[in-house]
């Protein structure tokens, strides 16, 4: 009879310390499995839905398989009194006119000559496109770490929303509208010798300015060979979150062990067609382009006291063009051949003001 009695308060005993924690939780602003099983928790959204204002509609919804996800987006407010403790949980809502698909832009150099490299200077890393094509936002770095990050991307209602007949460059580059390149601002690499290998997911990105030998070996195999390719410029490597990757001046975070990893969504990737960034006869006058005329550039832009390896490409142009102006030399007429920078837009994030 005593053990009996001992299990029943142990019992209680632990039951108090899970409401404990709960209410822990919910102090931290966290919404917690023990306040609400799921259950529960989609029985009570299914009723709240039905007296929502016209055009707004919870995110997740209410299928069971996205229940989970409001254990993230839910925030918590605790209110108590002497004798009770009210629970506030928040759930943001969205409309049609709230939703957007976020990209990552990365924008990668392209080889021009054998030392000259020309890249787009793009100003932000992010571009949110409405799922209807006729708004976008503009994310910096700093702009996206104020967000709350999951399955869901919620970010504040804070951001300005431009109509999608605002062209900017970034915005151009995705819709490929040809006649607004000049938008984009380039930038020419002198001697650029920096290699780009970035993760996104099992995804990997690279860019190599000369050859490498890239060696994949697969993590936790017992087969310890190892698979070696030779690459350059740009590429992607698919499925590659198991493997360690390595070359002469990188490698990829050494073999962990004892972890586990899974992944609810498969990340897009979105690479637009090559858009041109030089022509054929502005490829010519790069080539041509001497110290004399980069100290120009320098001079125009500031006063520095080390060499520099970039420079703005339509400021060296210019500089370039104007004394055959004044010369009356026309260009000739060849015909442009096309070269093209490569900008990889990642996308995989729903995101929602």
């Amino acid at each position: 009879m005593a053990v009996r009695q001992l299990e029943i308060a142990l019992l209680q005993l632990t039951q108090q310390i899970d409401d404990l924690i709960a209410i822990q939780c919910a102090i931290q602003g966290n919404f917690s499995v023990k306040l609400n099983d799921p259950f529960t928790l989609q029985n009570i959204l299914r009723k709240d839905t039905l007296k929502l204002p016209d055009g707004y509609k919870l995110i997740p919804g209410t299928k069971t398989e996205n229940i989970h996800q409001y254990y993230q987006i839910a925030k918590v407010t605790v209110a108590a009194t002497a004798r009770c403790v009210k629970l506030i949980i928040s759930i943001p809502l969205e409309t049609v006119s709230q939703h957007f698909i976020l990209y990552k832009i990365i924008a990668l150099p392209e080889r021009i000559t054998f030392d000259k490299f020309v890249k787009y200077s793009v100003e932000y890393s992010y571009l949110g496109i409405q799922t209807s094509h006729r708004d976008y936002i503009l994310f910096s770095e700093r702009d996206f770490s104020k967000c709350n990050k999951g399955d869901i991307v919620i970010c504040p209602a804070d951001t300005t929303i431009y109509s999608a007949q605002r062209l900017i460059c970034v915005f151009s580059l995705y819709f490929q509208t040809v006649s607004h390149y000049h938008l984009c601002k380039r930038e020419l690499l002198l001697h650029n010798q920096t290699p780009t290998l970035q993760q996104h997911h099992s995804l990997r990105i690279y860019h190599f300015p000369t050859k490498q030998l890239l060696t994949l070996r697969c993590l936790g195999s017992a087969d310890p060979s190892s698979h070696s390719e030779l690459l350059s410029v740009a590429g992607l490597i698919y499925n590659a979150s198991t493997y360690h990757i390595s070359t002469s001046d990188m490698q990829t975070l050494p073999e962990l062990s004892g972890t586990t990893q899974t992944e609810l969504h498969t990340p897009k990737i979105y690479l637009p067609t090559k858009v041109p960034i030089v022509t054929g006869y502005e490829i010519k006058q790069l080539n041509d382009v001497t110290p004399s005329e980069l100290q120009k550039v320098d001079d125009v832009t500031s006063r520095v006291t080390t060499a520099r390896e970039t420079v703005d490409t339509d400021t060296l142009l210019h500089i370039y063009y104007a004394p055959q102006i004044q010369d009356h030399k026309q260009p000739s007429n060849s015909d442009p051949a096309v070269y093209m920078s490569i900008i990889a837009i990642l996308g995989v994030l729903h995101i929602h003001l």
